[in-house]
């Protein structure tokens, strides 16, 4: 399920407006409104959530981040990690590694745990 569906289902099950749950999450409602359409209408672009709006949205509902992202379909997330040296490849590799096939993603956890095995 997508976020947007997700946010959209608590909003209909709690009877609870896109601002009221906003202001839950600490989050201004128009990031909400975003989220639920999927859709950023300034760049008609999809929105990619970075893992501190998904954990404000995730107490807004009461559950924990881990609960969220279960509930999610294999959606891109933006790892946000300031200005740490090596967080531009680490978001392309976390965006290609997400296109990747499960039999993929196991073929490159196994390369990099054999090249980390050889380092040692």
């Amino acid at each position: 399920m997508t976020l947007g569906k997700i946010v959209e289902e608590y909003l209909n099950l709690h009877n609870m407006s896109q601002r009221s749950f906003a202001k839950k999450c600490g989050m201004s409602s128009g990031y909400i409104s975003m989220i639920v359409n999927g859709i950023n209408p300034r760049s008609n672009t999809p929105i990619v959530p970075t893992l501190k709006s998904l954990n404000g949205i995730a107490r807004g509902m009461s559950i924990s981040l881990d609960e969220l992202l279960s509930k999610m379909d294999d959606s891109v997330v933006e790892l946000d990690f300031g200005k740490s040296d090596g967080s531009d490849r680490v978001a392309e590799f976390t965006r290609l590694f997400s296109q990747l096939t499960d039999d993929q993603q196991m073929m490159i956890i196994a390369s990099i745990k054999g090249i980390l095995a050889n380092d040692k």
